[in-house]
Parts: structure tokens; C-alpha cells; sequence
């Protein structure tokens, strides 16, 4: 009781609304403890509040990169479902764009 430990694996949703410079030292700091980081995200989800989202960034540096091309929420918001397509797989600055321009 009262003892602190990491788990072996962590799974990490949301991982696109966090900053680059912080989520590197998060991951830097969790690799070197040697555990096994699962992280999902959305490239149509909104962009962190500063900076870009870090999808380049992590294709670059993980072990294993998949994308599921299916929306399984299935948005109800007829324009929401537009954005989302429109953006997808576009560039973070095109992305933050539209997003700007759509709220």
C-alpha cells in the first residue's frame, strides 16, 4: 500500500491536442522507464490551443504507425461531417485554418 509504480503499458487517447515540446518529454520520460506507449488520435480533431499538431512528428518516431480511415462516432452534425473530410490527411497549418474559420 502506498507504493508508486508505472505501468508496462499505457494507452494514450487525445495524443493530437497536446503540444509537441510536452509530449515529447512525456514520451521521452515514459521510454526510458521502458514502457510501451499506445497513443491514439484524430488528425480532424481540433488542433492544440498553440503550436501544431504533432502527427508528422510521431509517424517519424514510433515503432509501428496505422491509420483507420473509418469515422466509427459517426458525427450527427452535417457540417461537422464536411470539415472532418475536408481536412483529413490535410497539413497542420491547413488544418488550424479551417478549423478558424469554420468556429
Amino acid at each position: 500500500m502506498g507504493q508508486k509504480y508505472i505501468l508496462r503499458v499505457i494507452i494514450w487517447d487525445k495524443v493530437c491536442s497536446v503540444l509537441r515540446p510536452i509530449l515529447q518529454m512525456f514520451l521521452d520520460w515514459l521510454q526510458n522507464r521502458g514502457v510501451q506507449l499506445i497513443c491514439c488520435g484524430d488528425e480532424g480533431q481540433p488542433p492544440p490551443i498553440a503550436g501544431e499538431m504533432p502527427h508528422d512528428w510521431l509517424k517519424q518516431r514510433a515503432d509501428y504507425y496505422e491509420e483507420v480511415e473509418s469515422d466509427h462516432r459517426g458525427a450527427k452534425d452535417t457540417a461537422l461531417k464536411v470539415l472532418k473530410k475536408l481536412i483529413r490527411l490535410q497539413p497542420n497549418i491547413v488544418q488550424c485554418q479551417k478549423m478558424q474559420k469554420a468556429a
